[in-house]
């Protein structure tokens, strides 16, 4: 997938559907593969049909995923749960993106039921690493207050880190639909839909919002002209709106409401109205309007329909008399209410584009898609952009490539521990790893079962007292250099971590996580004198992973190093960039001062300078600059005037700290202020995974960490495979 793109509506009404499927009917013309993603179902009730995915699948054959319902993402929203929700969009958005070369996403348009749009249109566009276009409308306002309305929203989304593409708008020209040829008294023919009276949209209402936009920082992708007719909705689309139901269906899937007459005088006065596409509204008691508007569908005329109301039955015997033109496709439909309360519901249907009318459907969208730009459409293909993976893509994507790899056995230290039970199930559960808890299995038992716990029987849990003596005497080999007795190393083993490190060491496990009892020097400690350092590295170091909303950011050293000297941050960076790479991530690395460039002075700044140094000669290979400001590092504007030739500056994707005190505080800082999810500390240079969680780590934590560990397991065997 080369590109996608969230259509987000600026209001009601602003015909999101033809905009969205009018753009896939543009891609689709110029040659590309597209997909088309409606992440949540734009229903009021929920057994109805989604027309945005039905209409993708029918007229494009798309292989379009089913949105998720509304009950879902209300009940989601409901618990505050904004990252289950990111996580099922991106799996409808990954059932489609390996298939096409551009995804085309639907947001939601808020009405007096789904009242949350806004919220569910930003989550949507914060899910993924896609362009917003909007999708605007004028109604009643001039071009000024239509792009002052665009320029808000899109000041809003680049406040946030969204990216911009443009704007489409649609219906321009379009007359206030509520307009009526009379006030309701007597006979009304109501325009909601047709193109009676159709009006040519003057060349200089376009030209006048076309030159408005022109002034725009949001580019102009569409302006596409009102046409009426081109929306009208089938008898029984109208049907179930009104809540109403059928005497007769006759065509009504097949015949569309153009008009709405509303009868209610003498019957010489409604004759008038009784023209194609006309839906006859009248009361239930008046037969002889039910019966000269089945003598005009016997003469020819195609009507929409007839709609009764009020509480009155319809005469059984007058249905009978017209049963002819029934048969003949002619539908009656009815309702309890009063007439004018139906007429009114009507006057605010929202016109969605018909599921049934798959011609009208299609000229619909031709008619938006030839007004895409096309020299727009050739510069998102042919333009240098960056692609960045969200916080949401990340943390999915570490999921999968754990689920893909062989499965890894990851040793938990901490096995009676409740979260740590808890992640275990889950990571059990979801395939992500094999884990192996640590402890009296009775207590993992009791401990699970006050959680609510079923363990699952093939869930393995080692008793740790049964097997520590396999591992006194290998131990004591390891630390001969430093006297150790077989006496010590059996009291060394009668601590869950000691056990972990050496089944890690002697390849029972491939990776060993913990932390959320140990301290930080308690799962450093055994990892450095039993499990070593890797090949060609000197020290141990960390990294956070960063989830921000945009972005993934990797933070080093936050978690072990306390002042490392300009050899030891030069390594770090190197892990650090290396650890990115790994993880998909693109490594431009920024050497983090409170000074950017060669403005300042002192041993501090003097120590980040030299590191720079140290770093680009053993790889220069790398992005890496600095000193520089945390600021410069990852803001454009700032980076433009502090350090203007950098590579790096204002695009940093790695940031590395001059020191423990400046990386844990910004990164703590950094989390609480934005409400991100950090994963880390993962630790880098040991010769086989071991990863150190935060005391405080919650499940979620806890089960990132395993997976980023069985990543680390799959990746450390590969390369013991090639060094063989």
């Amino acid at each position: 997938m080369k590109r996608a793109f969230v259509l987000v509506p600026t209001g009601n009404d602003v015909g999101l559907t033809s905009a969205s499927l009018g753009l896939v009917e543009a891609l689709i013309s110029k040659g590309y593969t597209v997909g088309f993603v409606k992440p949540v179902a734009q229903l009021e009730r929920e057994n109805d049909i989604e027309h945005s995915t039905a209409l993708a699948r029918s007229l494009y054959e798309l292989d379009t995923p089913a949105p998720l319902k509304i009950s879902e993402v209300v009940k989601l929203l409901t618990l505050g749960d904004e990252r289950s929700l990111q996580d099922r969009f991106i799996e409808l958005f990954n059932q489609v993106a390996s298939k096409v070369d551009v995804i085309v996403i639907e947001g939601l348009v808020a009405s007096k039921k789904l009242f949350y749009a806004k919220r569910v249109n930003r989550i949507i566009a914060s899910s993924f690493d896609a362009d917003i276009i909007y999708v605007a409308a004028p109604h009643r306002k001039g071009p000024e207050e239509l792009l002052e309305a665009v320029e808000i929203e899109a000041q809003s989304a680049r406040s946030g880190g969204g990216q911009v593409a443009g704007v489409m708008l649609n219906k321009v020209g379009q007359n206030s639909w509520d307009d009526t040829e009379n006030n309701i008294i007597g006979h009304t023919r109501t325009r909601y839909f047709g193109n009676t009276h159709v009006e040519a949209i003057g060349q200089d209402i376009i030209e006048k919002y076309r030159q408005y936009f022109e002034r725009s920082t949001v580019p102009l992708i569409a302006l596409v002209p009102w046409v009426e007719g081109l929306s009208s909705p089938s008898t029984k689309d109208l049907a179930d709106y009104l809540g109403a139901h059928a005497l007769r269906r006759g065509e009504w899937g097949n015949r569309f409401v153009e008009s709405v007459a509303v009868c209610s005088m003498g019957l010489s006065k409604s004759l008038y109205f009784y023209q194609d596409g006309a839906l006859v509204v009248t009361t239930a008691d008046r037969s002889d309007i039910v019966l000269a508007a089945s003598m005009a569908a016997l003469n020819g005329v195609k009507l929409a329909g007839i709609l009764l109301c009020g509480r009155y039955e319809a005469d059984p015997n007058m249905l009978i008399l017209c049963q002819k033109a029934f048969s003949q496709g002619l539908p009656i439909i009815t309702i309890g209410a009063d007439m004018y309360s139906v007429v009114g519901k009507i006057s605010n249907y929202h016109k969605s584009i018909s599921i049934n009318d798959k011609e009208n459907a299609k000229t619909v969208f031709e008619t938006v898609a030839s007004t895409v730009d096309k020299e727009w459409m050739k510069q998102i293909f042919s333009a240098q952009r960056e692609t960045r993976m969200t916080g949401t893509e990340f943390r999915t994507r570490i999921i999968s490539s754990a689920r893909r790899s062989p499965n890894k056995t990851i040793v938990l230290p901490e096995g009676t521990e409740p979260r740590t039970i808890k992640a275990a199930v889950i990571v059990f559960q979801r395939q992500i790893a094999d884990p192996v808890l640590l402890g009296d299995s009775q207590e993992v038992q009791k401990v699970a079962a006050e959680q609510g716990l079923v363990l699952p029987q093939a869930l393995r849990i080692v008793n740790p007292k049964d097997i520590a003596h396999k591992y006194v005497d290998d131990l004591v080999e390891i630390r001969k250099h430093r006297g150790l007795t077989p006496e010590q190393a059996e009291r060394l083993l009668e601590e869950n971590i000691w056990v972990a490190t050496m089944m890690l060491k002697r390849g029972e496990v491939d990776g060993l996580v913990g932390g959320t009892v140990y301290t930080s020097a308690d799962m450093v400690r055994p990892a450095l004198q039993v499990i070593k350092m890797a090949p060609g590295f000197n020290l141990v170091s960390s990294v956070f992973f960063m989830c921000l909303p945009t972005q993934v950011l990797v933070y080093g050293d936050c978690a072990i190093n306390q002042n490392p000297d300009s050899e030891e941050l030069a390594e770090i960076a190197i892990q650090s960039a290396d650890s990115a790479a790994a993880f998909g991530l693109p490594p431009r690395v920024a050497m983090i001062s409170y000074s950017s460039g060669a403005s300042g002075r002192g041993s501090d700044v003097e120590k980040v300078r030299k590191a720079t140094e140290i770093a680009k000669d053993r790889r220069p290979d790398l992005l890496l600059d600095g000193p520089m400001q945390y600021d410069a590092a990852t803001t454009e504007s700032v980076a433009d005037q502090k350090m203007p030739d950098s590579p790096v500056a204002g695009r940093a994707t790695v940031l590395v700290f001059p020191d423990l005190n400046t990386g844990n505080t910004t990164y703590k800082a950094v989390q609480r202020a934005t409400n991100t999810i950090s994963i880390g500390p993962m630790l880098q240079g040991l010769a086989k995974p071991v990863n150190d969680l935060s005391r405080g780590a919650l499940v979620d934590d806890i089960i990132y960490t395993i997976a980023i560990t069985a990543i680390q397991a799959g990746a450390s065997a590969a390369t013991e495979e090639l060094e063989e």
